[in-house]
């Protein structure tokens, strides 16, 4: 048995590499941009390997060229990406669609966006990928699948902000304050949404070891960390629009909050993994959970507050409620300017019934 499957896995992998040397021809053949197309061949070729880092930088480095050029390369990663039923091609051309978002320059994540044009959405399509040659290829095709629907809702997730965020500046900032307040939720829930989406990465099963899985894993975990800052972002300036939410916009604020209120530790689990397993070096890794429980509660208690049409709240009881957390402790919320002082959920209560009298 063991000698069969081992005659199975070497006719694979020369089935795999005359299936390479065909596709290098073609592109040969075909003319045009014929070092780009090589390049991407090699750098998504059946070999279970990380993509060849030159031909990587060879496809990244089309950013410099013209919009046809880039346009060109996205199509042929998408072609091989969509016709192949090999894991290692399949994650490899995923791997390079990330990397190009990530360096490829503004035009290559404007093609990536927008593909394909008539649709105005980038889909993966890899909803039904299954490669059924093994029990491995079985078990790390789910992966892909994740993988997929990760950059999809990224995908997605950038272009409801405006900008793609780039987890390699870490001193980019953003003027929430220009947002409006009904923007400013959506940009909450989406951003909240790809939250939830790396909460579902499948970090159980041998397959977490393999190269190709770790390098992905790495940068996801990237863009998990840049996508919980925007959200951090965002969160803090709830405080100075809860007089301005209407009802619906409340509710939609509470749900985010208890899906946060689980998040928070997933996503804790999921970075103590990565951590285990060498992916990251702690010093990559943030500092602080996304929200603790105590932060939550008060986000809560101010949006609950907010919701009772008969109650009036001022800015400074919603600041002192939610924007002031001992200094031992932190918080996304900016601390009130007028006080210095924490003020306890009993101290609110009064404040509530002496507005009242």
């Amino acid at each position: 048995m063991g000698e069969w499957m081992g005659g199975r896995e070497r006719l694979k992998r020369v089935v795999g590499l005359v299936k390479d040397q065909v596709a290098l021809g073609r592109a040969i053949a075909k003319g045009g941009f014929v070092s780009l197309h090589v390049a991407i061949v090699t750098a998504t070729n059946h070999d279970e390997k990380l993509p060849d880092e030159k031909s990587v930088k060879v496809v990244l480095s089309s950013r410099s060229g013209s919009r046809m050029h880039i346009s060109y390369c996205v199509r042929v990663i998408m072609d091989r990406l969509n016709n192949t039923h090999n894991w290692a091609v399949a994650f490899k051309c995923l791997i390079l669609i990330h990397r190009g978002l990530r360096d490829g320059g503004f035009v290559f994540q404007d093609r990536l966006c927008f593909l394909p044009a008539r649709g105005g959405r980038n889909y993966l399509k890899l909803s039904n990928f299954k490669d059924v040659s093994s029990p491995f290829t079985w078990e790390i095709s789910s992966w892909i699948r994740w993988y997929a629907v990760f950059l999809d809702h990224w995908i997605a997730t950038c272009r409801v902000l405006g900008c793609f965020m780039d987890s390699k500046n870490k001193d980019s900032t953003v003027d929430v304050s220009s947002l409006s307040t009904e923007m400013l939720v959506t940009e909450i829930s989406t951003l909240q949404d790809l939250l939830q989406e790396v909460c579902a990465v499948p970090v159980e099963g041998s397959v977490i070891e393999n190269d190709l899985v770790r390098a992905a894993f790495r940068m996801v975990l990237l863009d998990n960390f840049k996508a919980q800052e925007q959200l951090k972002l965002r969160m803090g300036e709830v405080p100075e629009r809860l007089t301005h939410l209407h009802k619906s916009e409340v509710f939609q604020l509470l749900r985010v909050c208890d899906k946060l209120a689980v998040q928070s530790m997933r996503l804790l689990y999921v970075m103590e993994v990565a951590l285990s397993l060498n992916i990251l070096p702690a010093s990559e890794c943030p500092a602080k959970i996304l929200f603790t429980d105590y932060e939550i509660v008060n986000i809560k208690e101010a949006l609950r507050a907010v919701s009772l049409q008969n109650i009036p709240v001022s800015s400074s009881l919603i600041t002192a409620s939610i924007g002031l957390v001992s200094s031992s402790r932190w918080s996304p919320f900016p601390r009130c300017r007028s006080s210095g002082i924490c003020a306890t959920m009993s101290d609110i209560g009064r404040s509530r019934n002496h507005d009242l009298l």
